[in-house]
């Protein structure tokens, strides 16, 4: 690590109250963002786990960086919810170790202070995510809903244009193995329907790849959606995205499109009567994904390379498969 070089405004080490030293954190991380080494979703959720720290440390009367001790931070992390009073959970500790270890990195480099207070956290393990895969009869209900999205205007029903909805198209995607976050991604030029194939950008949490479009709706859903959006949108449409439409006044970003997609596959399911929060959810649909790609030829492999996912073993766990046994060398007869 290099040399500390105390900053020039600063009479000594941490002498600069704790909101003011995340703000200039949250600047130089601003930078980062606008010269592509850091994503602005990284950066917004820690913000808002970062800001309940500083509140955290000034109802216990600290109020400058200085004053804040390893015992501070380890007791910020385990805390409960202020606003719940729920126990923290254990990806809700894992964010805010990170989130303060990139703070205490940071503010180092900006000559805050030199001491990092978050240093000795330990490593806090992930719980393994709950699987909820879909069956293939409820997929089939999620396609129905997406396929006759019929709004009721003034005590009548009429149905959408074939093709004008984002909706159906952010499930198509989703059931040929994108990402809920990457959906928003995919624009027009993205689509190569006579080959059969999508390409998807991973965003550099998942792989990028080309995507088999392996499903009759889906393959029938993106034709529509072309045709449509060539019909109506014809300069613009190889450029945008064909699974969000952008309202009027709101800032384009990866964040914004992500969120919108995964809110438009969870009202698809609510509509569905299937949605349950914290099981069944948009990640429900790449878990039926999974389970039917594991179904053919049978390998985690083709799994994590469908999904994106560059860990073998989170993709065996989506679909209840242990591949140690076949590696495991056998103990002797009668070893305890």
């Amino acid at each position: 690590m290099d040399a500390f070089a105390l900053a020039d405004d600063l009479a000594t080490d941490g002498a600069i109250c704790v909101g003011e030293a995340l703000e200039r954190v949250h600047a130089d991380w601003e930078r980062q963002v606008a010269a592509g080494g850091i994503a602005p979703q990284t950066i917004a959720t820690h913000m808002r786990c970062l800001r309940t720290f500083v509140k955290y440390a000034s109802k216990r009367g600290v109020s400058t960086l200085a004053r804040v001790s390893s015992e501070l931070v380890w007791a910020w992390v385990g805390s409960v919810n202020s606003r719940t009073g729920e126990a923290a959970t254990a990806n809700m500790c894992g964010l805010r170790r990170a989130a303060i270890r990139g703070f205490y990195s940071t503010a180092f480099i900006l000559g805050l202070t030199e001491a990092n207070q978050a240093a000795s956290l330990p490593n806090i393990a992930s719980p393994q995510r709950v699987v909820s895969a879909l069956s293939d009869e409820q997929i089939q209900q999620v396609k129905a809903v997406a396929t006759w999205q019929v709004p009721i205007t003034d005590g009548r029903q009429r149905r959408y244009e074939t093709g004008s909805l984002p909706g159906p198209v952010a499930l198509a995607l989703t059931l040929i193995g994108a990402q809920p976050g990457e959906v928003g991604a995919i624009r027009g030029k993205d689509l190569h329907l006579l080959d059969g194939v999508v390409f998807a950008h991973g965003g550099g949490r998942f792989d990028d790849r080309w995507l088999p479009v392996d499903d009759a709706w889906a393959f029938e859903t993106l034709l529509a959606r072309q045709a449509w959006l060539e019909t109506n949108r014809p300069k613009s449409w190889l450029g945008a995205p064909i699974a969000y439409d952008r309202r009027e006044g709101t800032p384009e970003t990866h964040a914004g499109r992500s969120a919108a997609t995964s809110m438009t596959l969870d009202k698809l399911l609510a509509k569905a009567g299937l949605k349950q929060p914290g099981r069944i959810r948009a990640a429900s649909i790449n878990e039926w994904v999974a389970a039917r790609v594991f179904a053919n030829p049978g390998r985690v492999e083709a799994v994590a390379a469908r999904l994106g996912m560059r860990s073998l073993d989170a993709a065996a766990h989506l679909v209840g498969y242990d591949w140690r046994p076949d590696f495991t060398t056998p103990a002797p007869e009668g070893s305890q």
